[in-house]
């Protein structure tokens, strides 16, 4: 997601709250953070029920196995061999025929914005 830091709470609940904006159904994982500062994973505080590290090894994070977890979900059931499904459109959805030329070909010249986007993408990247 472009983000800096991983970012870790005390509350199981805000953690399932916060995870909520993403997905209905989030996974908890649960770091083990004494062991990790004991050995060297630096941990920073936001603000009282939010911690941020920039990396958390493999070895730190407990949370249910990824069995578990991928037989819990559906599998889909193998399709029968039909006519493709019928494109509708949603509403805010725009269907995307790539066969249509561009509505406009003209090259425009570099603006002030464009060049401030391209500096902030460069300063992320270091």
């Amino acid at each position: 997601m472009g983000r800096q830091y991983v970012h870790l709470t005390t509350s199981p609940e805000l953690a399932l709250r916060i995870g909520r904006r993403r997905d209905p159904k989030p996974l908890l994982l649960e770091i083990k953070a004494q062991r990790a500062h004991e050995e060297g994973v630096l941990f920073y505080q936001a603000n009282p029920l939010i911690y941020v590290a920039d990396h958390i090894p493999h070895t730190y994070i407990m949370g249910p196995s990824i069995t578990k977890i991928l037989s819990e979900k559906k599998r889909p059931a193998q399709a029968k061999k039909e006519s493709p499904p019928i494109e509708r459109e949603l509403p805010g959805s725009v269907i995307l025929n790539l066969k249509m030329e561009p509505l406009h070909q003209k090259e425009r010249g570099k603006t002030w914005k464009q060049r401030s986007r391209r500096h902030r993408r460069r300063q992320r990247r270091v």
